[in-house]
């Protein structure tokens, strides 16, 4: 990640559109996916709107049962109503999914 931002691979020059630039030069790189672009727009670029969906503490807390099979479509339609702050959701459910499981630690 380092070296494609030091090579100027990945521009922040186009600061209206930095977090949409972003992610597309990062889908680009090998080895970084939604995943590593989703979670480096919503913790490095402060992007509000970022929404990880496959990032599976997510889906876990989201889906009644994270059995059930649901697309990355299907979930990013469910959080179109949490615009222009998913990210702060999934934060929100990330300390959730952590702190549940630290209580569950504590208690066994």
């Amino acid at each position: 990640m380092a070296y494609v931002i030091a090579d100027g691979s990945i521009s922040f020059c186009d600061l209206g559109r930095i977090a949409t630039g972003v992610k597309e030069a990062l889908f680009e790189q090998p080895g970084a996916g939604p995943r590593t672009a989703e979670y480096f727009a919503l913790r490095a670029l402060r992007d509000t709107d970022t929404w990880p969906c496959s990032n599976l503490a997510l889906r876990r807390e989201l889906l009644a049962d994270p059995m059930v099979k649901v697309s990355t479509v299907e979930l990013n339609e469910r959080s179109a109503r949490l615009q222009p702050w998913r990210a702060y959701v999934a934060r929100f459910l990330w300390r959730k999914a952590y702190s549940e499981s630290q209580a569950k630690e504590t208690s066994t």
